[in-house]
């Protein structure tokens, strides 16, 4: 199959129809809050099977994002050349996670105004 012709991108939708392969895309912008009791939640139209979710400042070096697969109950979110634990936990079609490891929500995804982007695939 060739991808990068109009052929084999049909075929490729087909595939994807036919197994019921759902993909979400959008951004959020980070409260500032991290700890247990407010984790950072995502709601989907489908229950997630694949998860990523990253934020780069432009202008800065900093790069945030980790990735989760369905099975996984704890990602490694990386920042400022760091690696930090944040539980995650799904429920249905939400997908929820926190980290203690800083109180300012950069470790939990969800630095205060950050605007992150995620991809999700189930």
């Amino acid at each position: 199959m060739a991808f990068l012709d109009e052929t084999g991108l049909a075929e490729l939708w087909s595939l994807i129809r036919e197994k019921d392969v759902r993909i979400a895309t959008g951004t959020y912008i980070g409260t500032g809050t991290a700890t247990s009791a407010k984790p950072t939640t995502l709601t989907f139209d489908f229950k997630p099977k694949f998860l990523m979710v990253r934020n780069h400042r432009y202008g800065e070096a900093q790069n945030y994002h980790f990735e989760w697969m369905e099975g996984m109950v704890t990602v490694y979110t990386r920042y400022n050349n760091g690696n930090y634990e944040a539980p995650v936990t799904v429920s249905g079609n939400s997908i929820s996670w926190y980290s203690d490891d800083d109180s300012m929500g950069y470790a939990q995804m969800n630095g205060s105004g950050y605007e992150y982007m995620y991809i999700a695939i189930g």
